[in-house]
């Protein structure tokens, strides 16, 4: 079984799983540091190291994020209440701040970038609201399939790619006990699928995101298009949910080792600052950092692997301080959704 001191709840909190969740936002926090801190000058999709974290770590969150919205006990209204305050609300007071920074580094709109930014938070608030409809059917099996087949279409913020590691995770709080008991098997399975896709992911179909389903509806193309898409879409769930379970059960396997102490407990607290992580980070990294610094003439290995790690250590530690901060005041603390 996992170390205690990594399992137990503390105000409804698994510590495990908020270490997890700290690795997660560092390693998007180092993808952004691989994407826009180097001038744009490089295609990032031929980048190994940048398709590697690419390949799992938003799935690993929203997985995360179905695990903590497993059971539902609350009527509609009142879990939409919950999740717009915890999700949609943090994304429209920053993103206030997201479009003056967005000013900053270019003349665009306003409407745009305040509707596309924070995408995740609103992927994980529709994900929610599918995941809710499933839960109440009275046949959740064929619940889960409609929502499934309707994800697909919702082209926005990645539904599509989001949903289903949202039900693996919601599924792995219900069989955790299986998961904690069976984690090295888990870890061998799950860990050997993901680095068999990864090996023969090319960079033409990691970069081919842009799946519109619903225009298959209308239109007529080729069966060789259609074949291609949905081989992208089903590799790339693949990828991400075995990715993902193999980051979740190898560290509910290191718990077993993990000493006892107060580091543990630090790490757990800082990824509890994960949403003020992720929204502090989209201003001061993604805009501020990428219209001041400029990387590029930095050779490329050096960059990849010492220089962006490290960075990417600053930058986290900067954004979990500032976090801290607004935590001990209740005005800001309305921008982080509390």
């Amino acid at each position: 079984m996992v170390n205690p001191e990594y399992n137990q709840q503390s105000k409804s909190r698994i510590i495990v799983y908020d270490i997890i969740k700290l690795v997660a936002i560092y390693l998007v926090i180092w993808g952004h540091v691989i994407l826009h801190l180097q001038g744009y000058k490089f295609p990032v999709w031929q980048n190994p190291l940048y398709r590697w974290i690419c390949s799992f770590h938003m799935p690993l969150f929203m997985m995360v994020s179905g695990f903590f919205s497993a059971n539902i006990r609350l009527s509609f209204s009142d879990y939409i209440k919950k999740k717009f305050r915890q999700l949609i609300l943090p994304s429209l007071t920053f993103g206030l701040l997201f479009v003056l920074s967005w000013h900053y580094i270019c003349d665009g709109s306003f409407f745009k970038p305040y509707l596309l930014c924070y995408w995740f938070l609103k992927s994980a608030f529709i994900c929610s609201i599918l995941y809710y409809i499933a839960y109440k059917f009275k046949n959740r099996c064929i619940g889960f399939i409609l929502t499934i087949v309707g994800s697909v279409f919702i082209f926005p913020f990645q539904v599509m790619y989001m949903y289903i590691p949202f039900i693996v995770g919601a599924g792995l709080n219900k069989y955790k006990d299986i998961l904690q008991d069976k984690a090295v098997c888990l870890t061998l399975c799950s860990g050997l699928i993901w680095m068999v896709l990864f090996i023969n992911w090319p960079s033409e179909m990691a970069q081919f995101m842009d799946i519109r389903f619903y225009k298959f509806i209308t239109n007529t193309p080729p069966l060789t298009e259609l074949n291609y898409s949905l081989l992208c879409y089903f590799y790339r769930i693949i990828m991400g949910v075995s990715g993902s379970i193999f980051i979740i059960s190898l560290f509910i396997m290191l718990g077993k080792f993990m000493p006892k102490g107060k580091f543990g407990m630090v790490l757990g607290k800082f990824g509890s600052y994960t949403l003020g992580i992720y929204l502090i980070q989209a201003i001061l990294l993604e805009h501020i950092m990428m219209k001041t610094i400029d990387l590029s003439r930095i050779e490329w290995y050096t960059f990849n692997y010492i220089l962006s790690p490290v960075l990417s250590v600053l930058i986290l530690m900067i954004c979990v301080y500032l976090t801290e901060f607004m935590n001990r005041y209740r005005w800001t603390k309305f921008f982080l959704g509390k």
